[in-house]
């Protein structure tokens, strides 16, 4: 597939395998900068290819798709793409201290450096959910502070009016000199990724520390100069290629795509990875009505609310990614009747006993008894409202009056009932007449977060083979899908393909792991019927081990019989070896008498005083003699037989 360029990662000013301590370890940045990155740049590779924005720099393609419902899918990869190479290539590993000038002119909008920094870090952590926390400035060089949820890049996001825009200055500062093409013109001065995967594998859920260690390592300089040039340009174009390997969501850039890069993570390109969505991040989605989601609230320094911790919720227009949630908004935001028999008894009693159970397990500070959710008090009504909405915007900081501040924060998480409740509800909140309407709304508070719970990614990991085996594994994918395509269909927008496409690959994966089973079982199958075969073929095991031990039985009993042989020789041996021991000891009896006579016929020949000479004529006589007897012997003898 022929084409203009594509887009590929920017090199960093530092060694992405080292980290950039103590901000991100090597896996986290290896993670954003090797798989996350590449994985959105392959999706607007792909998305790009033979249309109007093939060959386009990614500003532009964000630029130009923004507007366009039909594009969201683009605009989403592009947007996040171009936000994690922004808040990467603002990182430094040698961070030098802030210059005057650029301290002089955060001063000048915000009251000094380290006011800057508080107002920053108050608006990172008050975002609920994935986003981007921003200093910006606008074409005549005002500065502001703002959040864009999702993947919304600062230069697509469309305030309305002064109260919905901006820490730092208002939106009719911002608004001047504005050109006809877009509806704003903010251009990011400094950017912190609060997305889960960028915090969670080296801080778990203490976003606090993650910011405190980010002012530790911004490149200030670049920041300076950021102030002083135009928008920054990310190096992400690059051109022709011959064709794209397959991704996950179509195709990829090819392998030169990582040539200049010095850290390469196995399986960067076309590699089948799961889009990651609950679990760490967000698959593409559409914002058919509003793609620069995410509340901008106007503040200045001079104000008395410079403190306050601003709700994440709290807006008037629909946030698409505030909070994905099936099942808890309608279409038009209100005005629902509610289906739940929240006037029958038994729902009542069910509900207050699992309000009940929820607060004591979590530590619910105030007395609880079972009048407190049968007739409560508005102090009470109050008590359990503040508690369970810090259950899920712990930071958040109460400033209006409760009644204004409950129905705030309900419109800010879509209760698809808010309509029903009014002032005078809360104002009687234990009357017989609205207690039923306020307790099914903190019951639907208790549901939404014990349901945000179990999708934070410390429960499970979907990434373990073994997930995909278990029985979670349907409803976390459905879930997981409902949650991306709900506010889709809440803004009557068009359900995007990507969604069907990972849900189908989700369950394509599972299809292939379980084909995979069955070859094995069968394999199996295939080797026992094998076995089977061979022993019905041959003769029966049972024969062979019978035979085999008639042979065993036979032989011991041989094994038997020689042994009784052996040991019968053994004891003819012992016997021998006695008598042969008698007879020794005679032996030596007669021996030592035969040497008692020879001594005694010794002393007999010394007394007779015959020399040596004498015996040996003495013994050649008597041989003589003996030969003389022997020769007339024989004649004798001739003579008798004569």
């Amino acid at each position: 597939m022929k084409r203009a360029a594509y887009h590929q990662p920017a090199i960093l000013p530092y060694k992405p395998e080292d980290g950039i301590s103590p901000f991100l370890s090597a896996q986290s940045l290896d993670f954003l900068y090797n798989m996350r990155q590449v994985e959105l740049l392959n999706s607007v590779n792909r998305l790009t290819v033979d249309t109007e924005h093939d060959g386009k720099t990614l500003y532009d393609t964000i630029y130009d798709s923004a507007r366009d419902s039909t594009q969201s899918a683009l605009t989403n990869n592009a947007s996040q793409a171009w936000n994690i190479d922004f808040f990467l290539q603002s990182l430094t590993s040698d961070a030098k201290p802030v210059h005057k000038s650029l301290e002089r002119k955060l001063g000048e909008t915000f009251g000094g450096l380290d006011r800057f920094k508080e107002l920053f870090t108050n608006n990172a952590l008050s975002m609920f959910g994935n986003g981007w926390s921003w200093l910006v400035k606008n074409e005549s060089g005002n500065l502001a502070v703002m959040n864009t949820y999702s993947a919304t890049c600062p230069f697509t996001a469309v305030p309305t009016k002064d109260s919905d825009v901006v820490k730092g200055v208002t939106y009719s500062k911002l608004q001047r000199g504005l050109g006809q093409r877009y509806y704003a013109r903010l251009f990011p001065v400094l950017g912190i990724s609060m997305w889960q995967e960028a915090f969670l594998p080296d801080y778990g859920l203490d976003r606090t520390q993650y910011v405190e260690n980010f002012w530790k390592v911004v490149n200030w300089e670049l920041v300076d100069e950021r102030i002083m040039t135009g928008i920054p340009q990310p190096s992400m174009l690059r051109g022709p290629r011959a064709s794209m390997a397959p991704s996950m969501f179509g195709q990829a850039p090819p392998s030169a795509m990582r040539t200049a890069r010095k850290a390469e993570a196995p399986g960067l390109l076309g590699a089948q990875t799961p889009a990651r969505g609950l679990f760490g991040g967000n698959p593409p989605m559409s914002h058919a009505r509003n793609p620069a989601a995410g509340r901008l609230a106007a503040q200045t320094p001079a104000t008395n609310r410079a403190n306050r911790r601003v709700s994440v919720f709290a807006s008037s227009r629909r946030n698409t990614m505030s909070l994905a949630v099936p099942g808890t908004a309608s279409r038009n935001g209100g005005g629902v009747k509610d289906p739940r028999p929240l006037k029958d008894r038994s729902f009542q009693s069910k509900a207050q006993q699992r309000i009940m159970n929820f607060l004591s397990s979590h530590g619910y500070p105030g007395l609880l008894t079972p009048k407190t959710l049968a007739t409560p008090t508005v102090k009470d009504f109050q008590n359990i409202f503040r508690f369970l909405y810090a259950q899920l915007d712990p930071r958040y900081m109460y400033v209006k009056k409760i009644e204004e501040e409950v129905l705030l924060i309900l419109r800010g998480i879509h209760y698809p009932y808010v309509s029903n409740i009014s002032k005078s509800h809360i104002y009687s909140a234990g009357s017989l007449s609205t207690w039923p309407g306020l307790l099914g709304m903190l019951l639907w508070l208790v549901e939404l977060i014990e349901c945000v719970k179990q999708m934070t990614p410390q429960e499970v990991d979907v990434n373990d083979p073994g997930f995909k085996d278990s029985v979670q594994f349907v409803d976390r994918i459905f879930f997981e899908y409902l949650s991306q395509a709900y506010p889709v269909w809440l803004d009557s927008g068009d359900e995007p393909p990507e969604l069907e496409d990972y849900l189908a690959n989700q369950f394509e994966q599972k299809n292939a792991n379980l084909i995979q089973e069955t070859a094995d079982v069968e394999r199996q199958l295939a080797n026992a019927k094998t076995e089977l075969d061979a022993l019905l073929s041959n003769e029966s095991p049972l024969v062979l081990l019978e035979r085999e031990r008639v042979e065993l039985i036979s032989d011991k009993e041989k094994f038997d019989s020689y042994i009784q042989r052996l040991e019968s020789k053994h004891q003819r041996m012992v016997d021998f070896v006695a008598t042969q021991k008698q007879q020794h000891d005679a032996a030596q009896v007669e021996q030592l008498a035969l040497e008692k006579e020879k001594a005694e016929v010794q002393e007999i020949v010394d007394a007779q005083q015959i020399s040596t000479e004498d015996v040996d004529r003495m013994n050649s006589e008597r041989n003589q003699l003996l030969e003389t007897l022997k020769g007339v012997q024989e004649k004798s003898q001739e003579a008798t037989q004569e």
